[in-house]
């Protein structure tokens, strides 16, 4: 068994792997992907790239016409109005920071967040209503955001969960 996305455009298996199994109805191969957003028109993807460990995200139209392609990205892929939002991974393990570009066009790339620690993982989250949210985190705390066009909000920023161990939130380091 399996369920559709893209008003019926997508058919998707899930398998017992990290990747599941998706085609476009009227096709008959399935293919793999760890992540994967669509719309009417166009289909985005993360699957694996042409080297180890690397993984590519793809955007294809519904004819399966490859449109453009980004490479060394995890496997997460959000898109919201006219954005496609991605992670980028600068050696294949440290996740670099959260970036954009149109949609459509694939041009237009930018950083939107830089994650500078090394320590800390970043991480897409989707919520209702096509809105999007980014977690930054590590063992000891976490920082929530939400993404809005290619501008990144800090929400909660003077929570407790945030504050560095041992500093109360209103002494001068």
């Amino acid at each position: 068994g399996g369920f559709h996305a893209g008003s019926g455009q997508i058919d998707i298996v899930l398998t017992p792997e990290k990747q599941f199994l998706w085609k476009r109805s009227w096709h008959k191969r399935y293919q793999k992907a760890y992540e994967l957003d669509v719309d009417q028109d166009h289909v985005w993807y993360v699957t694996d790239g042409n080297e180890p460990y690397e993984q590519r995200l793809y955007c294809e139209n519904h004819k399966g016409q490859q449109i453009w392609s980004k490479s060394h990205v995890i496997a997460e892929v959000a898109v919201v109005g006219s954005y496609c939002y991605y992670i980028k991974t600068d050696n294949g393990i440290k996740t670099d920071g959260i970036y954009c570009c149109d949609a459509v066009t694939g041009r237009r790339e930018r950083r939107i967040y830089e994650e500078k620690n090394p320590e800390r993982s970043i991480g897409l989250i989707k919520g209702g209503y096509r809105t999007l949210y980014f977690i930054s985190e590590d063992p000891e705390r976490s920082q929530l955001f939400r993404i809005q066009g290619d501008q990144v909000i800090s929400l909660f920023p003077s929570s407790l969960s945030q504050i560095p161990l041992g500093c109360p939130p209103d002494s001068k380091e």
